[in-house]
């Protein structure tokens, strides 16, 4: 019988290049909502950036690295909040 391995990354989704392509089954994350939350003093967090067509790209990065550590059939979850501006 194959052992099962379940491993927690915190880490920036944009730098996933250690990763293996098409070596995981299941990504969840909690994308940042630009500017419509307040995030912590980390500069590096993707909700510090200022111009949203910058934000995109950056966001870009992020699933394309998804894209390609995912297996076929593996699976993305994406926690989103209800977050509107008033």
């Amino acid at each position: 019988m194959e052992t099962t391995i379940h491993r927690l990354i915190n880490g920036d989704a944009r730098e996933l290049t250690y990763l293996d392509d098409a070596s995981v089954h299941l990504v969840v994350t909690s994308p940042p909502y630009w500017n419509l939350k307040q995030y912590n003093d980390n500069a590096a967090q993707l909700g510090h950036i200022q111009d949203y067509e910058a934000f995109l790209l950056e966001l870009e990065k992020v699933w394309r690295h998804v894209y390609r550590i995912l297996v076929p059939g593996g699976r993305l979850v994406c926690v989103v909040g209800d977050v509107c501006v008033a």
